[in-house]
């Protein structure tokens, strides 16, 4: 799913207003559902008879807005969740925000969420100046003269439209705080507990990740995260499902051989590498012909069954999965199926609901379509994109646990690990 976020923001094109263009793009999202949606029949729509009943409206359209009204009154007729215009305007209001940032590969060394409209940091890498000086559950109200409430507001304009306005909103808030490494930068926050704000001063970091690449997509850096956490309960962080999973989580696991139980924390992992998500199962689900779920599209059908491992590099002792609205795509995928086979428990808050393969085009108006190109079903029946996976156990970030520099959800999963020892 992170590569549609990708692909709206590299390939740009020209804001045109005008009845031509406008009616162009009405033809053009009418053809990318007639042509690659996977099951149209089966939405028990005629859709070559929905052409001609808004082809009239889209004719008198005269203005932006009114087109976009047209369309998205056709793709309603769908009844489906995940196709939607995206304004090209308020893609020039996020370019606006970034214009004057400092860019580069630096890492900040923390990851922030938005929550009640400002930007909070959630976490900090290990040994990295923003662990010292810039602690878990730190506002930060501006970094390089931008009001962070003010650039929340901005970024939640331009995806209002989205259905996974959580996902997007946060990734481009993170993305801000990149920047030239070894260099230094201000930040003007308010650390929990506190009721002043104070400048502190903090280095960009080279990224830990393992760069990888996927195809012609620009560079990619997989970070990894594994250590045995208070209680003796094993943790693991990842942030993109690709390759070097295959060999990092089975070493983990051999580390955590005593542990009390498992966490996996896929808060903010946008997704990756599909069948990644059935391999690691295989590790934790030992009963063969299982399967996390099934993907259809136009021309095939995938299914994600689990081979499980030996018995001797199973994992059988409690799991918790951590999940929020930056959670999408592959993550989903895993956790919406090791839930319904009922060998994990989530904890967190409901995830983004961008389980399916989707593209992200521009319009000949200057507009964007996002449309999905296969549908996607748990092992329980759930369908996942445009609703999300909810949690097993409620623990969102909230201004109060974030005054008091706590992780809600880490700290819930940990007690519910606890108790499972409790009540074998």
């Amino acid at each position: 799913m992170f590569i549609c976020l990708l692909l709206a923001f590299v390939c740009p094109s020209p804001i045109v207003d005008d009845a031509q263009h406008h009616l162009a793009s009405f033809e053009r999202v009418w053809s990318i559902i007639n042509d690659k949606h996977w099951d149209l029949k089966g939405t028990g729509v005629d859709w070559k008879a929905v052409h001609e009943t808004y082809l009239p409206r889209a004719q008198k359209a005269k203005t932006r807005d009114d087109m976009r009204k047209v369309m998205r009154d056709m793709i309603h007729e769908l009844g489906q969740t995940h196709f939607g215009i995206l304004g090209a305007e308020r893609y020039e209001e996020l370019d606006n925000l970034k214009a004057g940032m400092p860019w580069g590969t630096g890492d900040p060394g923390f990851k922030v969420r938005v929550v009640d409209g400002r930007v909070f940091v959630v976490s900090t890498r290990h040994q990295s100046p923003a662990a010292k000086h810039v602690p878990v559950g730190s506002e930060i109200v501006r970094f390089s003269e931008k009001d962070m409430r003010e650039a929340v507001k901005t970024a939640e304009k331009a995806f209002e439209d989205a259905q996974q306005k959580s996902l997007y909103l946060n990734l481009t808030l993170n993305d801000l705080f990149s920047g030239p490494e070894g260099d230094s930068f201000d930040l003007l926050i308010r650390a929990p507990g506190t009721e002043s704000d104070q400048v502190v001063t903090v280095g960009w970091v080279k990224s830990l990740g393992q760069v990888e690449h996927l195809g012609n997509l620009p560079p990619v850096s997989f970070e990894y995260e594994s250590k045995v956490i208070d209680q003796n309960i094993g943790y693991v962080a990842f942030n993109i499902w690709l390759m070097p999973l295959i060999q990092r989580f089975p070493q983990s696991l051999k580390e955590f051989g005593d542990t009390r139980g498992m966490i996996i924390d896929l808060r903010g992992n946008s997704g990756g590498i599909g069948f990644l998500a059935n391999s690691i199962a295989g590790y934790m689900v030992s009963e063969r012909g299982k399967k996390l779920g099934t993907m259809n599209s136009l021309d095939s059908q995938i299914n994600f069954f689990i081979n499980p491992r030996a018995p001797q590099e199973q994992f059988d002792r409690p799991i918790a999965v951590l999940i929020d609205g930056g959670s999408a795509s592959t993550s989903e995928i895993f956790a919406a199926g090791m839930s319904d086979l009922g060998r994990v428990r989530l904890v967190g808050s409901r995830t983004a609901g961008a389980a399916l393969p989707s593209v992200v085009e521009s319009l000949p108006n200057g507009d964007r379509f996002q449309y999905a190109i296969a549908d996607y079903i748990s092992a329980g029946g759930l369908k996942i994109e445009g609703h999300g996976v909810e949690p097993d156990l409620a623990a969102p970030h909230t201004l109060e646990s974030l005054g008091h520099g706590h992780d809600a959800a880490l700290k819930a999963a940990t007690q519910w690990i606890l108790q499972q020892g409790d009540n074998p």
